[in-house]
C-alpha cells in the first residue's frame, strides 16, 4: 500500500520541480534582459553611435523612476529599417517602481529636436528592440525593469541636442541628450 501512494506523490513532486525550475529560468532571463524578441543589429554599437546624456538622467513620475542608461542610433533594429535620411534613436531605460505595490507603468515618450519638432515612438522598431515595450509594463514594488524605446528621426537631427520627454498623464519630465560623436552617413 505504501508503494502505491509514494509513486504518484514522487511523480508529482518531480513534475512540479521541473515546472518551477523552467518558470524560474524564464523569469530570470526576462528580469536580466537576456530574453528578447530580436537582438539589435549588433550587440553594442560603436562608441561613435552613442549620445551622451546630461548628468540629470533620471525623472520621477507617479511612483516610477525613469533612468536613461544608454542612448545610441542605428540604421536598423531587427526587421525594422530606417528610410533614407532617417535613423533610429534608441533609448534604454531602467524603470523602477518606487511604490509599495505592483504597478503598471504607462508612460509615453517623445523626442524634441532643438528646432521644436516632436518625434513619437516608432512602434515597429521598439517592438523589435531588446526590452522593447509598447504597452504597460508591470513592475513589482521596489524593483526595476529594463525598457527600450526607439524613435525614427532625421539623421541630421542626431548632430544637434535633443530632449527626451516622458509623460505620465498630466505629469512630465525631460532629459537632455547631447549630439552623437559621429552621425550615420546620409543617403
Amino acid at each position: 500500500m505504501d508503494r502505491m501512494i509514494s509513486r504518484p506523490i514522487g511523480l508529482t513532486i518531480a513534475l512540479l520541480s521541473i515546472g518551477i525550475g523552467l518558470w524560474m529560468f524564464q523569469d530570470y532571463r526576462l528580469n536580466t534582459g537576456q530574453f528578447s524578441r530580436l537582438p539589435l543589429k549588433s550587440n553594442r554599437p560603436t562608441q561613435t553611435n552613442e549620445h551622451p546624456v546630461d548628468q540629470s538622467n533620471s525623472v520621477s513620475l507617479k511612483g516610477f523612476e525613469y533612468t536613461v542608461m544608454w542612448v545610441h542610433h542605428e540604421d536598423s533594429i531587427g526587421f525594422a529599417t530606417a528610410e533614407n535620411g532617417t535613423s533610429y534613436l534608441v533609448v534604454d531605460f531602467k524603470v523602477k517602481n518606487q511604490t509599495p505595490r505592483t504597478a503598471e507603468c504607462y508612460a509615453k515618450f517623445h523626442i524634441f529636436s532643438s528646432d521644436g519638432l516632436r518625434y513619437n515612438v516608432d512602434d515597429g522598431a521598439t517592438w523589435n528592440a531588446k526590452n522593447g515595450h509598447l504597452f504597460g509594463v508591470e513592475i513589482l514594488p521596489k524593483f526595476s525593469k529594463p525598457v527600450t524605446v526607439a524613435f525614427l528621426v532625421p539623421t541630421e537631427s542626431l548632430s544637434q541636442p535633443l530632449t527626451l520627454d516622458i509623460q505620465d498623464g498630466p505629469s512630465s519630465g525631460m532629459i537632455k541628450i547631447r549630439p552623437a560623436t559621429e552621425v550615420l552617413a546620409q543617403d
